[in-house]
């Protein structure tokens, strides 16, 4: 289950709330990937922000001049320009599900930098 929440809390919450019912619980929204990744012992794995992939110099992923500009000088009407660049951040993990019982085994998280030419 993919969890698009704000607050951490709301996400430990419910990976509390559905352990042992689903095997993985991932949380998103914030664009930057956390270190706090487990697998319970009812088999239910979890992180609490998977991360994003997209350009590494911005500002989650949108063009760093156009951010600057909302929150500096509340600029609203500029919408959504996304980055550009040669170095892209790419964040996932990694869940290994046991196919019998549907439990999760392990999850680990990737963090790699990829380089276009």
């Amino acid at each position: 289950m993919d969890l698009h929440a704000e607050a951490t809390s709301e996400k430990v919450a419910m990976s509390h709330f559905l352990d042992g019912k689903i095997s993985a619980l991932v949380g998103t929204h914030t664009h930057v990937q956390t270190a706090d990744e487990r697998v319970s012992s009812l088999g239910t794995a979890y992180i609490s922000d998977v991360g994003m992939c997209g350009i590494k110099n911005s500002v989650i992923g949108l063009d760093t001049e156009v951010a600057l500009n909302r929150f500096l000088n509340k600029e609203e009407n500029l919408g959504f320009k996304i980055a550009e660049g040669d170095e892209a951040r790419v964040n996932a993990v990694l869940i290994e599900v046991d196919e019998s019982d549907a439990k999760s085994k392990k999850i680990i998280r990737l963090q790699e930098s990829v380089l276009f030419s």
